[in-house]
């Protein structure tokens, strides 16, 4: 069972877990986090996807991107962790 990403809102205040990102302006990721050299990304259309051995920096460079999308889709997608969509509850 993947671990719970938890609530995407300003009151979860991500900035005080380091395990986890709520970009403030995205249009395509509501949230993610990080562990174990799995990178959990939710979708705003409510799916969640687990990315096998996408390490810690590439984490931490979501965070810190002006475009979480574009920055998954350079870091994320095209170098082409395994992936799985997880089941929600």
């Amino acid at each position: 069972e993947p671990p719970e990403i938890g609530p995407a809102t300003p009151e979860a205040e991500p900035e005080t877990d380091p395990d986890r990102f709520v970009p403030e302006r995205s249009s395509n990721i509501r949230a993610g986090s990080w562990t174990e050299e799995r990178l959990l990304v939710e979708f705003r259309s409510g799916a969640v996807y687990s990315y096998e051995g996408a390490p810690r920096e590439t984490f931490e460079a979501l965070k810190e991107a002006r475009s979480v999308g574009s920055a998954f889709a350079r870091l994320v997608r095209k170098r082409g962790y395994a992936y799985r969509k997880e089941p929600v509850e």
